[in-house]
């Protein structure tokens, strides 16, 4: 019998639109992702309006629902030594989920090792 499925979930401080620094956040590496998203309980703390958002209708894992996205700029976040900016789309996920168009886009390689239950990355 396996075990429970791979969940690379890793600690990601982001920076709000005034330049300060909020606690860090869990948020999950998710290779399934076509682009990150933030739970929408962020939004305010990222100093991010709704009624400044577009409303998209996409599908996500639970099938067709409606996403916010903020075309104002990127979100700064730092994963260990890493910086990176992700492009800001709000739903319903319960972690931030770290999607490809972004946040795989900074990095050389995203490797996945199911059996040893860990992930690496490789800069550019």
């Amino acid at each position: 019998m396996r075990g429970a499925p791979l969940a690379p979930v890793v600690s990601v401080t982001l920076f709000a639109q005034n330049g300060n620094t909020l606690p860090a956040i869990r948020a999950m590496v998710d290779s399934g992702a076509d682009m990150t998203m933030f739970p929408l309980a962020l939004m305010t703390a990222l100093g991010i309006s709704s009624s400044d958002c577009q409303t998209v209708t996409g599908r996500g894992a639970g099938g067709a629902n409606d996403f916010l996205f903020w075309p104002g700029g990127m979100i700064k976040a730092r994963l260990g030594r890493w910086d990176v900016e992700l492009t800001p789309w709000f739903g319903s996920p319960a972690v931030t989920l770290l999607g490809r168009s972004d946040f795989f886009a900074t990095f050389k390689s995203i490797t996945f090792d199911e059996p040893g239950r860990c992930f690496t990355i490789q800069p550019k």
